[in-house]
């Protein structure tokens, strides 16, 4: 069995890696940036020991949601951020543009080019982050 993206599509990607090596002169020119969350569920029992016949308690702790916003380069990563809940667009924005503003450089040096994945905040300033 394989898994396929529900968006995947082909002649975008292709084009996309034409243009990553059309415009790139150098590796170090790239940064990455992504954010993800955790919160106590991902340490969650689902099962436990028990004598049978006998119904498992499981005492859970409830952990407060925490996001991260991180960059990292050629070398690994350059930096990060992290709010209590989730990146809404105003926080996405301060976080992202505090830490471009310490490692971004002008075009070809590296850390000149910033790419994201296709999350809907990424768009809500887009015109802000190109500056």
């Amino acid at each position: 069995m394989q898994r396929i993206a529900k968006k995947r599509n082909e002649a975008w990607h292709y084009a996309y890696r034409l243009w990553i090596w059309f415009h790139v002169m150098d590796w170090r020119q790239l940064m990455f940036g992504d954010e993800t969350a955790m919160d106590g569920r991902a340490l969650r029992r689902r099962r436990g020991w028990g004598v049978i016949g006998h119904r498992v308690n499981v005492i859970e702790l409830f952990h407060p949601l925490i996001s991260v916003l991180a960059l990292y380069t050629y070398t690994g990563f350059a930096c990060w951020r992290h709010v209590e809940g989730a990146f809404n667009v105003g926080t996405f924005l301060e976080a992202m543009t505090s830490m471009l503003d310490d490692i971004m450089q002008p075009w070809p040096l590296p850390n000149s080019i910033l790419i994201l994945d296709n999350c809907g905040i990424h768009h809500a300033h887009e015109t802000l982050l190109r500056e």
